[in-house]
């Protein structure tokens, strides 16, 4: 049975739709601004409508990236949010990840914080993505904190990757309206692990094997997968490229200066 809403909300509230649309079945974090809502609303979100989506209020960020490994392996859709300073915490086990890969899909969602409005830096954690090897999501709208969080769990299964999806404040505290077409009826599954020495257990020639697998698995996607926007005049001569809330700004910029016919303005929602 389908649901249909025009909503009015923030993006942690538009990721917490996004997740149970997508069936999330589990989510474990530690809250950190600007992202220490989304697990209050799935809350609200799962009791309103009957699902079974389990919690894990983790003591840090390394016991919330391992719950949620480990519903993962078990074939659930698993949810694991921190913000960016939480990320060195939970470092360790997110760097051999995507050796074992994932079984249900595993997505992250780390709240990013450029002006340190509310952490002790503003340490920018894309150096981590080419070390983890992970596919990277970078919306730049509320209702893209929406839709691509569904895409994002979508894209980790079918690769058996984890993915993450990178949220800055400026973002997270945006408010507008979206429309959710949610299924109601949530098909109940059974979920298992299956042993696997040769995947889990990453030791020697096996951690060097399943390492080259990971990065053959990152080339793939790239080749495979397109996410972006392609804005104003495709046959300008200049052209600019742009990721996450970059975006908003040069496309402000180019109405303002009103050079919509002089420039193509490409944005990268998969970045990496």
């Amino acid at each position: 049975m389908k649901h249909k809403e025009l909503i009015i909300v923030n993006a942690n509230e538009a990721i917490a739709w996004g997740a149970l649309s997508a069936g999330v079945d589990f989510m474990s974090h530690y809250p950190g601004s600007p992202v220490n809502l989304v697990e209050r609303y799935l809350k609200k979100l799962n009791k309103r409508f009957n699902r079974n989506v389990q919690f894990n209020d983790s003591l840090n960020e390394h016991v919330a990236a391992l719950s949620a490994a480990g519903a993962s392996y078990c074939g659930a859709r698993s949810l694991c949010v921190m913000k960016h300073v939480g990320l060195n915490i939970a470092a360790d086990p997110f760097n051999y990840l995507g050796y074992t890969g994932v079984k249900g899909g595993m997505v992250i969602i780390v709240g990013t914080d450029p002006g340190a409005n509310s952490s002790t830096g503003e340490e920018d954690v894309h150096w981590y993505v080419p070390q983890f090897n992970y596919p990277l999501f970078e919306p730049t709208s509320v209702e893209e904190c929406f839709s691509y969080t569904k895409e994002a769990f979508e894209l980790s299964e079918k690769y058996e990757i984890p993915v993450m999806v990178f949220v800055p404040g400026r973002l997270a505290n945006n408010v507008t309206s979206i429309n959710i077409d949610l299924e109601t009826t949530h098909n109940k599954r059974t979920f298992y692990f299956k042993k696997d020495r040769e995947r889990y257990i990453n030791v020697g020639q096996k951690a060097v094997t399943n390492h080259r697998k990971l990065v053959e698995k990152i080339d793939s996607i790239g080749e495979r997968e397109f996410f972006g926007k392609n804005i104003f005049n495709q046959s300008a001569s200049i052209g600019v490229l742009t990721r996450g809330l970059s975006f908003s700004l040069v496309y402000e910029l180019v109405e303002e200066l009103n050079l919509h016919k002089k420039v193509h303005l490409m944005n990268l929602d998969l970045v990496y």
